[in-house]
Order: C-alpha cells, then sequence, then structure tokens
C-alpha cells in the first residue's frame, strides 16, 4: 500500500490491470506480440530445437538484445534501449536524493 499512498500524497493517478490478462495492458501486450514476431515466428521457420533449455537460451538472446542494444521508439524510451532508459531512471531519482527501494 505505501506505493498507492505516495502516489496519492505526490498527486499521481495510479491505474490496476486485471491480473493474468496482458491483454488489458497495452505495454505487456506489445512485448508480448514482439517477442513471438521477432524471435519465436522467426526461430521455428529456421531452426529445430533439441530441448527447451536451448530454446530458452534463444529467448534470453533475444530479450538481451531487444532491451539492451535495440533502440525502442515508445514514448517513454523515445528512441534508447530499455535498459538505457532504466538507468536514467535511476540516475534521476539519485540525484533529488529518492530512496530506491526493490
Amino acid at each position: 500500500m505505501r506505493v498507492h499512498e505516495s502516489c496519492r500524497d505526490g498527486s499521481i493517478h495510479t491505474r490496476t490491470t486485471k491480473v493474468g490478462s496482458p491483454e488489458t495492458n497495452a505495454i505487456a501486450k506489445r512485448l508480448h506480440c514482439t517477442r513471438e514476431d521477432e524471435s519465436f515466428s522467426l526461430a521455428y521457420r529456421t531452426r529445430i530445437y533439441d530441448s527447451v533449455v536451448v530454446l530458452l537460451v534463444h529467448l534470453d538472446g533475444f530479450l538481451a538484445f531487444d532491451n539492451g542494444a535495440r533502440a525502442h521508439g515508445g514514448c517513454r524510451t523515445q528512441g534508447r534501449t530499455p535498459l538505457r532508459t532504466f538507468w536514467d531512471h535511476v540516475v534521476l531519482l539519485l540525484m533529488v536524493g529518492a530512496p530506491i527501494t526493490a
């Protein structure tokens, strides 16, 4: 509840989505489509996986590329990689002295 109280104190409007339904969350829906279109669909057409472990290694490589090397054009990332966007926000929080908690 601390998050909701902090948001309310800062006049920040929060929204929640129904649990287990990424179709109500546009960001999650786009991630699922990207993962399917650019990784799985292409991978299933070009190679045969011997085990689930090999498939997971391929998925980890795609996610590392997608988050760390591929620039995104969304309104939040503004042409940066998601990892760069994350670190930029961490630096901003440190500059204003906001506590960073996990």
